[in-house]
């Protein structure tokens, strides 16, 4: 009876393998499209002359679209890394996969992913900062601060990160 359970319990981990797959695969198509749109506009852009208006809004949605795309590949590494923790023998993921997505512990899944998660909230930032207006110094002074915020988050992350190893 425990055995049988155990067995039913393993098929169940392809469920979020085969789900995180169709995420990466919409997002995919999704990012994609916001490209396009953003491409789309550049003759507009560049007709008679410059539109800045339209110009900040087509960087903003090409960043955006490298979000989504960032989003889409926190989806693939997730669905890899439990396929090949839980589903996968040792000697088929030595020979079928690249070294950078050789999973071989949920500390290891765990790093990647919040590495992935941290750069799409970074692009994220960056959108945010080409929509913002500046009224006066003191935004400028928040938002040199915020950068600084955020430069040292992503070298303490990576620096800890290079130091558990």
């Amino acid at each position: 009876m425990f055995y049988k359970t155990l067995k039913i319990s393993k098929k169940l981990i392809y469920i979020p393998c085969i789900t995180s797959l169709l995420g990466f695969a919409l997002m995919l198509i999704m990012a994609t499209m916001t490209m396009f749109q953003a491409i789309s506009s550049l003759p507009q852009i560049w007709s008679a002359h410059f539109d800045y208006a339209l110009a900040k809004s087509a960087i903003a949605s090409a960043i955006f679209s490298i979000d989504q795309y960032l989003i889409a590949f926190v989806f693939y590494i997730f669905s890899n890394g439990i396929y090949s923790l839980f589903l996968k023998n040792e000697k088929s993921i030595e020979a079928s996969q690249n070294a950078a997505l050789r999973i071989k512990s949920l500390d290891q899944l765990k790093d990647i992913l919040s590495k992935t998660i941290v750069l799409a909230l970074l692009v994220e930032y960056f959108k945010f900062a080409i929509e913002i207006t500046y009224n006066n110094s003191l935004d400028l002074l928040y938002f040199s601060l915020t950068i600084l915020a955020v430069s040292i988050s992503i070298v303490s992350l990576f620096h800890f990160s290079k130091s558990k190893r």
